[in-house]
Order: C-alpha cells, then sequence, then structure tokens
C-alpha cells in the first residue's frame, strides 16, 4: 500500500452532539482525503506505527494483512492506517490493530471498535491515559519491526 503521511490534521470535536467535557486527546483516528489517519496528538516522537486490517462477513472470515508501517512519527503529523471503499466495504465488518513504539509508551496494541463498512473516525487514547469505551488499549512484547 502507498503510505501517506501528513501536518494538516488535527482532532477537533464535532458541533453535534455538543459535549459537556471537552478532553485532551493525544491519539486519534480521522478520515483525510478518502483513508483512515492515525493523528500523533502527543509531544513525542513515536519511533513505530503500524497497522494489521482484519475483517468478517457473515461467518467467514478475512485474512489479517498488515498495511502500513512508519516510523519516527513526529508530534502533530498523521499518517495513513487504512483505506475503505465506500461501496464494496459496506457489507464487511472490518476492523485494524494499531501497534505503536515510543520511549515513554514502550510497545502498546490499540484496537479501535470494528464496524460494518470499517472504523470511523474518534478519539482513541486522551491524557490521562483512558481511552473510550468500545476502543482495547493493551501493553505487548511483541516486536514491531
Amino acid at each position: 500500500m502507498k503510505q501517506a503521511r501528513t501536518m494538516n490534521l488535527k482532532w477537533s470535536y464535532p458541533d453535534f452532539p455538543p459535549r459537556p467535557i471537552k478532553r485532551e486527546i493525544i491519539f486519534s483516528l480521522m478520515k483525510y482525503k478518502d483513508a483512515l489517519y492515525f493523528v500523533n496528538g502527543s509531544d513525542e516522537t513515536l519511533d513505530v506505527v503500524s497497522s494489521e486490517s482484519f475483517g468478517f462477513v457473515e461467518n467467514l472470515s478475512l485474512e489479517k494483512n498488515p498495511k502500513f508501517l512508519y516510523k519516527n512519527i513526529k508530534p502533530n503529523e498523521s499518517v495513513k492506517v487504512e483505506e475503505y471503499d465506500d461501496y464494496f466495504d459496506l457489507d464487511f465488518v472490518l476492523g485494524f490493530y494499531l501497534f505503536i513504539e515510543s520511549k515513554n509508551l514502550g510497545k502498546v496494541k490499540i484496537t479501535p471498535s470494528p464496524a460494518k463498512g470499517g472504523v470511523v473516525l474518534q478519539e482513541l487514547l486522551f491524557k490521562d491515559m483512558t481511552t473510550k469505551k468500545y476502543v482495547r488499549y493493551e501493553k505487548i512484547d511483541k516486536p514491531l519491526v
């Protein structure tokens, strides 16, 4: 897959529904140019960010495919981690794993909630190191490169 980086993305809360508390976000996912991008909102350069996709339709599992691998992701930089086809992917439940390595975090795996048609834009990790209800965050020992 063609890899892409941009400095144009920064998380902002949607106007609707209104959020009574807006929390500071370290990592998020945003749509940009028909793809899903991981946004590094931390103050740290991440050593590695990679993604591995998965999915299923009815009772058939789709093959796991590592798609993207980036090194040295700067603060406020965004990298493409997934692409979806807005027509053909509508019948599939699709998701992916994000693998992140940095000096402060160590090696972590973040799993956003899979969704029919693909994962949507969302917050992944807040500054207090908590996640949204359906986002899984775990420390791992697996080598990322």
